[in-house]
């Protein structure tokens, strides 16, 4: 909505404030390791530098905090691939 006025949209969060929002989720994500194989978490690539990423080559990553879009699918599935060479079993 900002853009379509002529306005600046801080849209950027911190990795310590995505870590504040979604303690939920790395508390369970913590308690179950020994059990998860695979574990694809955005934000250690998306919020590297220590803001959050919310656009890729101009596209919008995701909208209301968590929903990714349909557009930067092939960014999402690179996350993908990434963590399962990552996480694979090694010969």
């Amino acid at each position: 909505m900002a853009a379509w006025r002529g306005e600046s949209a801080h849209i950027e969060v911190s990795r310590e404030a995505h870590q504040k929002q979604y303690a939920f989720f790395y508390d369970a994500l913590a308690r179950s390791r020994s059990h998860v194989d695979v574990a694809i978490v955005p934000a250690d690539e998306l919020c590297r530098t220590g803001t959050c990423r919310v656009i890729d080559g101009g596209r919008l990553l995701y909208h209301d905090n968590a929903h990714v879009t349909a557009s930067t699918a092939d960014v999402w599935a690179g996350l993908i691939q990434q963590a399962e060479r990552v996480s694979a079993p090694k010969p």
